[in-house]
């Protein structure tokens, strides 16, 4: 087997990752570059963006645009792989973007193998900020390939069952998206951010509300176990609540939260009226903003594109002495729009903490790793600090 890795070294995202023989090719992600202003600038690959179709199959690891974010410019007819319960939040999102990827994936499992040519790939799931995702084992010629796409060791997943399930490889094709970026954002669990949210609210009656992403399905679960558990109303838009109920009943830990079935959730819609289709099977849980203003106590999950209707919540509730809890990657913070949303809600009279954990393996995580597959090539991706990487030479041959 070979690897040529078209895009993804020594950047974060954009990752399209090539596996081949002389005749079977596997594509691992077919990511968008995360600075693309406009329009994705996709990468010329002969047989799966342009000429004819020559590429067996697309294996996805998870449905973040930076490793999904070119399947609309795939050419037709190849054969994708997913996580099944990816696949069902990737459609939410894309349907709240009024977008349209017309492509039917099969299914991954966890160590299912699945043959492809020559080619013989194994899933093995793991914990990232995306919901059902996957690094990927590929076995041809004697030879052994992981591909980590994202992961880290402090979800809720079990580590240590992946990696006593993952074997020696000779090459292993890592990110490092962490190696580059605040240590403060790496290591905490998320049941840690339940405990830490628990003390932040204690004794804090105002309204609360988080700036997170409802696509990052175990925020979700921590936000509303905050809820619950400071004895608040946990309040999501329709298109949160269809994200929710997109990653199914899957328990790790804690549920993911259901509107409509499990207590405490209610649902507001942002555009002033009712809209059944938006709303339909949530039967009472859908709320008004004059519903909003009744509640002594609730914790809303919001976006900067809700701005105006925060405002004209602002003026039937008392924005004063609440909290303002930032629960994303900080470099959201330096794009001007999250910049004028911040300062928008904080002056409405909020307090502003942050709550947050990286989705990404920390350094302890990725030596573990490495200690564990024993490959004799490391290939770093998805990282700007490749560099990190040749602390493991002479063992093993370090390409950055």
């Amino acid at each position: 087997m070979k690897v040529h890795i078209h895009r993804g070294q020594n950047q974060i995202g954009g990752s399209v990752i090539e596996i081949f023989t002389d005749t079977t090719r596997i594509f691992f992600d077919i990511g968008a570059n995360m600075d693309d202003d406009h329009a994705a600038v996709v990468p010329p690959v002969e047989g799966l963006f342009c000429g004819k179709r020559k590429v067996d199959a697309v294996f996805l690891t998870h449905y973040h645009a930076d490793h999904a974010g070119l399947l609309g410019k795939m050419l037709s007819g190849i054969p994708v792989y997913m996580g099944q319960t990816a696949y069902e939040i990737f459609k939410v999102g894309e349907t709240y973007r009024n977008r349209i990827t017309a492509f039917r994936p099969q299914f991954v499992s966890d160590q299912k193998k699945i043959v492809i040519g020559d080619i013989t790939i194994t899933p093995f799931r793991c914990d990232h900020s995306a919901y059902d995702a996957y690094m990927y084992l590929a076995e041809a010629d004697g030879e052994r390939i992981l591909y980590t796409g994202d992961f880290r060791s402090h979800g809720r997943l079990d580590f240590e069952k992946l990696m006593n399930a993952l074997p020696e490889v000779d090459t292993l094709i890592t990110e490092g998206t962490s190696l580059s970026r605040d240590l403060q954002e790496r290591s905490v669990s998320e049941d840690a951010l339940i405990d830490m949210g628990k003390v932040l609210l204690k004794d804090r009656p105002g309204p609360v509300f988080v700036v997170m992403s409802p696509m990052n399905i175990d925020r979700l679960i921590t936000c509303y176990q905050i809820a619950l558990q400071t004895e608040r109303t946990f309040l999501i838009d329709p298109y949160a609540a269809q994200l929710a109920k997109a990653a199914g009943r899957e328990t790790i830990g804690h549920p993911v939260p259901d509107p409509g079935k499990d207590p405490g959730i209610r649902v507001f819609w942002t555009d002033g009226k009712m809209i059944p289709a938006r709303l339909r099977g949530y039967g009472k849980a859908g709320i008004s903003m004059r519903g909003i203003r009744k509640e002594e106590k609730f914790l809303m999950c919001v976006r900067p594109g809700m701005k105006q209707y925060l405002h004209q919540l602002s003026e039937l509730v008392d924005f004063r002495g609440g909290t303002l809890i930032y629960s994303m990657f900080a470099g959201h913070l330096e794009l001007p729009y999250f910049t004028r949303f911040m300062d928008f809600m904080e002056k409405k009279g909020l307090e502003r903490h942050v709550l947050h954990t990286s989705g990404h393996a920390d350094p302890e995580a990725i030596d573990q790793l490495i200690c564990k597959v024993k490959p004799k090539t490391i290939l770093p991706v998805h990282t700007e600090n490749a560099g990190w990487f040749l602390r493991y030479e002479p063992e093993c041959r370090v390409i950055v």
